[in-house]
């Protein structure tokens, strides 16, 4: 009988020492129902720090996406050796993640689209990326975890005339991703999560004649640091984060006496603090965030300075998960954002004009989840929110059900 009592309480610290932890992972899905929070941990955490694949190992993992089939990519993790993990992500140009800080799992077709706007050639077909690769890797040295992430993609397409027209035009797009990541303890109770990733997608188009030959090239660079600190305190852990994005972007191409185009500089800093609350069955997080956010387009000769500054205080997000049953989670989430923005736009090459206005959470308001799990298996989805008022839509409507689904299994 003590033997079994014993068994009992060691089972069910060790249970209750998981979901303080980590609650009930759920990817994507989850953190949607969950009012998008970015202060609970979950495999989701991967897709901005390759050190969590050490946290999940022995893990796949993926999102279906939405009924658009946005956001659809696959990934996982194994532990090789002893302290080693190995990981891949295939994804497309529809990945989703969440927006305050960026992954190099995302695609961004920005420079082709770019050359497109600036060539005024109507053959020129954008070369956009879809399926990008990266792989990581993990080690925990001394309980410390170091994570590496690469990603690659590069596509490009090229015509030639017959010989009797010298004539040809090649037009390429590529990316490259680094991300290096940490999880670092400090203590028993404290511990620091802290990413930095560097990306860099690129375009060019070349156009060859008899007479001449152009080419454009559009390279973009995107920044970015994010950082959070758990802090342990029973069942409460405390949570600040920091973030900060910077992007940047250059333009070559031929001088036919046109005006240059004038391109932005971009920065956005968050900062934050949550706290999360878990027991066994229950998972409740809440917190508030701010971000400034600033576009800078600098002075020409024929136009004064421009500006785009974004200020979002409060960004409120809440959200609560129970286990009903071993097999089935609920969840319920909810978002509050006011942004105000200030622009500061030219009139004439010496004189500008400033509005402000305030804008809310385009879809700001609840959110709702189900987690279903089947011994090694999950599938997680968020929900519409109107599904009680309107009903399942699979069986009495055209809407959706499900606007999000994720999925994982332990390997």
């Amino acid at each position: 009988m003590i033997k079994r009592l014993l068994y009992f309480f060691i089972l069910t610290l060790s249970g209750t020492l998981f979901a303080q932890h980590y609650g009930m992972p759920g990817g994507y899905s989850r953190i949607l129902a969950m009012g998008e929070s970015p202060y609970i941990e979950d495999y989701d955490n991967i897709k901005f720090n390759a050190a969590y694949i050490a946290e999940f190992s022995d893990f796949a993992y993926g999102d279906l996406g939405n009924s658009l089939n946005q956001g659809q990519f696959a990934g996982f993790n194994l532990e090789v050796m002893e302290h080693f993990h190995l990981g891949a992500v295939i994804s497309n140009k529809s990945f989703q993640h969440v927006d305050y800080v960026a992954s190099i799992s995302m695609i961004d077709n920005t420079p082709a689209q770019e050359i497109a706007h600036v060539t005024h050639d109507a053959t020129y077909s954008p070369v956009e990326l879809n399926n990008t690769l990266a792989f990581m890797a993990a080690y925990n040295w001394h309980h410390t975890i170091l994570g590496l992430g690469i990603s690659y993609n590069a596509s490009s397409n090229t015509y030639t005339a017959p010989d009797t027209v010298a004539y040809s035009r090649e037009s390429s797009a590529s990316q490259i991703g680094i991300n290096l990541g940490a999880i670092v303890p400090i203590t028993d109770y404290l511990k620091v999560d802290i990413s930095t990733s560097i990306i860099l997608p690129s375009a060019s188009y070349s156009v060859t004649s008899d007479t001449a030959t152009d080419e454009y090239t559009f390279s973009k660079s995107i920044i970015a640091v994010d950082s959070r600190i758990y802090y342990k305190m029973g069942h409460f852990e405390l949570v600040p984060l920091l973030a900060f994005e910077m992007i940047g972007e250059k333009l070559e191409e031929p001088d036919h006496g046109q005006e240059k185009e004038n391109l932005p500089s971009e920065m956005k800093f968050s900062a934050g603090i949550g706290f999360n609350y878990y027991t066994q069955r229950l998972t409740f997080t809440c917190g508030v965030k701010m971000t400034q956010e600033s576009i800078v387009y600098d002075a020409t000769e024929t136009s004064p300075e421009e500006t785009l500054d974004n200020f979002a205080f409060p960004i409120v997000n809440m959200g609560v998960e129970y286990r009903l049953t071993k097999w089935l989670t609920a969840r319920y989430g909810y978002i509050a954002e006011s942004n105000s923005y200030t622009t500061v736009t030219a009139l004439n090459e010496t004189d500008t004009q400033e509005r402000s206005y305030t804008l809310y959470h385009k879809e700001g308001g609840s959110t709702l989840g189900l987690g279903f799990k089947f011994d090694r298996f999950n599938i997680d989805a968020a929900m519409d929110a109107d599904i009680i008022r309107k009903g399942l839509g699979n069986l009495s409507g055209d809407h959706d059900t499900f606007s999000y689904i994720s999925v994982g299994c332990k390997l």
